[in-house]
């Protein structure tokens, strides 16, 4: 086995053709057949054939320059991290780490340890990193890893036209230097603009989400969502996710301990809405003002019950599937489905289901929770 690079946890080594079955097995996951399907490899004979390939690439200046990412514990193929040229000297980084190991922070330390030896060994000095922009977790783990974002957007990927996110990595990177990348996109940028607040309480002795049901009087009534709303002018995503707050629960700013802000995420066709991470101290359920022309009830959400709770995920193409919950057949069939999503994850807690943009920002939390980014023992 050649090894490129050792970590603290794995080795990153090149292809060798005992690796095929684990090829194979890793490329099966639903993130892969989501992300990147045109690296699914359905058969052994079909990761046969590319490993026979990304192997003859090692001697060559033309890549894609592929390589394994091993655990040291129980020297376990868990994925692969990879260079892939652009084009006009370009290249891209990519990596995938199969799901058994995500939330385990593998990638970002392959990633940070793979770009500094590959870019001085193909002699470059900056790799670019280009997702889907559903894809938040990619999307984590290259500002983990020092990429900048200079576009978020329409444009051209793989197969179609989709909103996606590109960003650059530089070994010296200068906040000047990155306004000048590729400026004849910055005519498609999607401006931030909405922002919510995910607010952590304290109930019966253990931290949960506030979560609110919107009232009869607005857009999609009776479903769950953060409070939140548009970005007015002056105003950041923090004092915006504050003032919604308390415009629509009464929480005045001042009580709200703001933890962090996340990645946007694209709502519909051509919104970004900013979540902002906040903690809601004291917490006092009696003393709360709901807005009744937009917020009819609200409950908390443990983080006990989320953490031992995976979303389903539901196609919405067929408004008449007996598969879907009452509730997406009724949105489905009241309202024109907006955006370009096909599908969808959901949460049946108690009485409520949680779905759309909501849902996915919970699985975002979730993520937070699981890779320690909001350690429960926090009080």
């Amino acid at each position: 086995m050649n090894r490129l690079i050792e970590t603290d946890r794995l080795f990153i080594t090149e292809m060798t053709m005992d690796m095929v079955m684990d090829v194979h097995k890793n490329s099966l996951d639903e993130d892969i057949r989501r992300f990147v399907p045109d690296e699914v490899f359905e058969t052994p004979e079909d990761a046969r054939e590319t490993v026979e390939f990304l192997m003859s690439q090692y001697g060559s200046a033309d890549g894609p320059l592929v390589y394994a990412v091993i655990l040291k514990e129980g020297d376990k193929n868990i994925g692969y991290v990879q260079l892939v040229p652009l084009g006009e000297g370009k290249w891209e980084i990519g990596y995938h780490v199969a799901k058994p190991y995500t939330c385990k922070g593998y990638a970002t330390e392959a990633v940070t340890a793979f770009l500094p030896v590959m870019a001085e060994k193909v002699g470059i000095n900056e790799v670019y990193g280009i997702r889907l922009l559903e894809n938040a977790a990619s999307g984590r783990v290259l500002e983990k890893c020092g990429f900048k974002t200079f576009f978020v957007g329409e444009s051209q990927y793989h197969d179609g036209v989709y909103a996606i996110s590109k960003s650059v990595w530089k070994a010296a990177i200068m906040e000047d230097e990155i306004k000048t990348v590729m400026p004849e996109e910055k005519k498609e940028v999607l401006t931030p603009s909405a922002a919510i607040l995910i607010p952590i309480v304290r109930e019966n002795d253990e931290p949960a989400l506030l979560m609110e049901v919107r009232s009869m009087n607005v857009w999609q009534p009776g479903e769950i969502c953060f409070p939140g709303g548009h970005i007015e002018a002056g105003e950041d995503c923090i004092d915006t996710a504050l003032r919604e707050t308390y415009e629509e629960l009464g929480i005045r700013p001042s009580s709200v301990s703001v933890l962090k802000t996340m990645e946007p995420e694209q709502h519909m066709e051509k919104m970004l809405v900013y979540p902002v991470v906040g903690k809601i101290d004291p917490f006092e359920p009696d003393c709360l003002i709901l807005r009744q022309e937009e917020v009819s009830e609200v409950f908390t959400l443990p983080f006990s019950w989320l953490l031992s709770h995976e979303p389903a995920v539901y196609d919405m193409s067929d408004p008449e599937s007996e598969e879907l919950p009452v509730i997406l057949r009724r949105y489905l069939r009241n309202y024109k489905r907006r955006g370009t999503r096909k599908t969808t994850c959901y949460w049946a807690y108690e009485r409520y289901g949680i779905w759309g943009l909501t849902a996915r920002l919970l699985v975002r939390f979730r993520e937070l929770l699981l890779t320690g980014e909001y350690p429960l023992t926090r009080k």
